[in-house]
């Protein structure tokens, strides 16, 4: 499975490997070589069917469920801009959240609650989303094949500093929500 992240109001895309998956929320724990750890709120999607190149405008096809979760992002690993410090933070484990389930696309509305630590803030969701979400299919697609059960997270937020005894909770309906602490 590959998980493809898009960070927030961006084209460029990473990806990161299925060992930093999480499903529902369970606590996590900072490795002691991370000082500083940040997060973010994300738009799951998870594709259905296998895609080499499409459009925006077919992107669509491959895509019938959607869930919300979030990224955590060790920075200070990240020491200089070379391929192999910012693997390193990349690959860390259960550092990509994801709900539970999945929900079907059709009908988004409403607001996502996110709280990281101390702040807490709102996102509202709309068919927007899937607009976004199907301009990264294309984007992803030119470069590499997606297959059935590849995730595409597509970040919501800025990211904010989190610290050790904080919470992190999404918060969309009782089916696409969770919450873990940082410790």
């Amino acid at each position: 499975m590959n998980i493809a992240v898009f960070p927030e109001k961006s084209e460029d895309f990473y990806f990161k490997p299925d060992n930093t998956l999480v499903k529902d929320g369970s606590d996590y724990f900072i490795p002691d070589i991370v000082e500083r750890l940040y997060a973010s709120a994300a738009f799951v999607v998870r594709i259905n069917k296998a895609v080499k190149y499409t459009t925006s405008d077919f992107a669509g096809r491959y895509y019938s469920e959607v869930a919300f979760g979030c990224i955590l992002n060790p920075v200070d690993i990240v020491k200089s801009g070379t391929p192999l410090s910012s693997g390193l933070a990349l690959a860390m484990d259960h550092t990509a959240y994801v709900t539970d389930k999945y929900a079907d696309k059709t009908g988004l509305s409403g607001e996502l609650s996110c709280r990281f630590g101390k702040k807490e803030f709102l996102i509202t969701i709309s068919e927007e989303y899937l607009i976004i979400a199907d301009k990264a299919i294309e984007r992803l697609s030119r470069y590499c094949s997606l297959k059935s059960g590849d995730l595409i997270f597509i970040e919501l937020s800025q990211m904010s500093e989190i610290n050790r005894e904080e919470e992190v909770s999404i918060f969309y309906s009782d089916e696409l929500s969770f919450n873990f602490l940082i410790r």
